[in-house]
């Protein structure tokens, strides 16, 4: 059993538990810091205030985001206790996790991102990944280009890339709702291009964007993406750290600015993007506009006759 502290059995029955439906979460690798910290600290297994304490605590250096997913993760735990029937377990009560500051998105210039995919092209094959200075380069662009969350690009199949036909699937997505994307006839020629060259080098290769064979790039291929950056000159003049994220937020944005400028209804194409981009509603869509104040008023003022033609709506359903 890879757990030591006196939890160890209902911490692998709660992270069993979370991961057969939840997604996006990090209980496996919290549940090993939480054992560890119970362990360390020769606690019963019993969760009280005082206990938890040091677990909840702010670490040195330490960000306010991931402090409330430690946080989150033993309200999450305690609730389970509770729902096994250990009712004297201590929940965690809401609203004690410090809010994290707004985070607002780089809206790259036409300029910056010109230089970034020059940059791309200056990459160099590596043992664990031999074709990374082809791969990449179109990885980062297929994310622009569709608005893809990171982890959809880097996880698709090769099976889910129909390139006759001009669309992809995502699958397997953050909010359960798996969509076909009809891809511009750019990026098709760029894709069909990509796909001839890998299929001669990674033949019968699982992933449509692989490391090897059978693998993909993981979470930590962002570190490239802050490396590219950096050789290309291009930074945040507001000192955030510019993240892969920011080429699906531009995406968002480019699309509704296109949509004003070009006097547009945006107000009847938004749901158009909100299925693009796989949120679960307009309000997610609408959050881009809300992160560029200088912006919404004009989207606002547009939208405003057209909200009495909206239904109303279940949230719950």
């Amino acid at each position: 059993m890879k757990y030591k502290s006196g939890f160890a059995s209902r911490l692998e029955n709660f992270v069993s538990y979370m991961e057969s439906f939840a997604k996006n979460h990090h209980y496996h690798s919290h549940s090993l810091l939480f054992d560890e910290y119970w362990s360390d600290n020769d606690y019963p297994p019993e969760l009280t205030r005082e206990y938890l304490q040091g677990w909840i605590r702010q670490a040195d250096g330490e960000s306010i985001a991931r402090q409330n997913r430690r946080i989150y993760f033993a309200r999450k735990f305690g609730l389970f206790l509770q729902s096994e029937g250990l009712l004297q377990q201590y929940i965690v009560p809401k609203g004690i996790c410090a809010k994290v500051p707004p985070y607002c998105p780089h809206l790259f210039t036409d300029n910056e991102l010109k230089r970034f995919f020059a940059a791309c092209k200056d990459l160099s094959p590596i043992p664990r990944a031999p074709c990374q200075h082809i791969v990449l380069p179109q990885l980062f662009s297929t994310i622009y280009c569709c608005g893809l969350r990171p982890g959809e690009a880097r996880t698709l199949l090769v099976r889910d890339v129909n390139l006759s036909e001009g669309w992809i699937d995502i699958k397997e997505t953050k909010t359960y709702r798996d969509r076909r994307l009809p891809i511009s006839k750019t990026l098709k020629k760029e894709l069909c291009a990509f796909d001839a060259v890998m299929q001669d080098r990674l033949t019968g290769r699982k992933y449509f964007f692989p490391v090897q064979l059978e693998t993909c790039y993981s979470k930590e291929f962002s570190k490239i993406f802050q490396s590219i950056l950096k050789n290309a000159g291009v930074f945040s003049t507001k000192g955030d750290r510019i993240r892969l994220y920011d080429l699906r937020h531009h995406f968002a944005f480019s699309n509704l600015n296109r949509w004003i400028t070009e006097k547009k209804d945006a107000g009847a194409l938004l749901p158009y993007l909100q299925r693009y981009m796989g949120h679960s509603s307009t309000l997610s869509t609408e959050y881009y506009l809300h992160l560029v104040p200088e912006f919404f008023p004009s989207f606002s003022t547009m939208t405003r006759s057209l909200e009495s033609n909206l239904p109303e709506v279940n949230h719950e359903s």
